[in-house]
């Protein structure tokens, strides 16, 4: 694989034949070609910062803190484990969801894993 890099654009070849082109953004900024990601991740790539704090703000408003909390800090870094939280719907209840983001966040343990044990050990029910 062979990168080439002008003003304008970024291209990027395999066996000299072009694969794909880039083109730059502002510093602080992504530009994401979403056909280069595996099928695997399809259903993450479409759950960006604003998909999370939307999606949360449905669960309910200690969720939403906890997601926008997380994406605040760091938002790359935390995308990740704001889609987690948001998939805990999947097996859990919003109520529940709800209820061990408010735990959670009442011990300013605004992650993933925080909200993950509490479900999984039941403690959102002694609240």
């Amino acid at each position: 694989m062979e990168v080439r890099k002008t003003q304008s654009q970024i291209a990027v070849f395999y066996d000299n034949e072009l694969v794909a082109v880039h083109y730059p953004v502002s510093e602080g900024k992504r530009r994401t070609n979403k056909d280069h990601y595996p099928a695997e991740s399809g259903k993450y790539i479409y759950q960006d910062s604003d998909y999370c704090i939307s999606d949360a703000l449905k669960i309910g408003f200690y969720t939403a803190k906890v997601v926008k909390t997380l994406l605040e800090e760091e938002a790359l870094r935390n995308l990740r484990g704001a889609q987690k939280i948001i998939n805990l719907k999947e097996k859990y209840s919003n109520e529940r969801i709800e209820t061990a983001c408010q735990r959670s966040s009442s011990f300013g343990n605004n992650t993933y894993a925080s909200i993950k044990t509490i479900l999984g050990n039941e403690l959102d029910r002694q609240l």
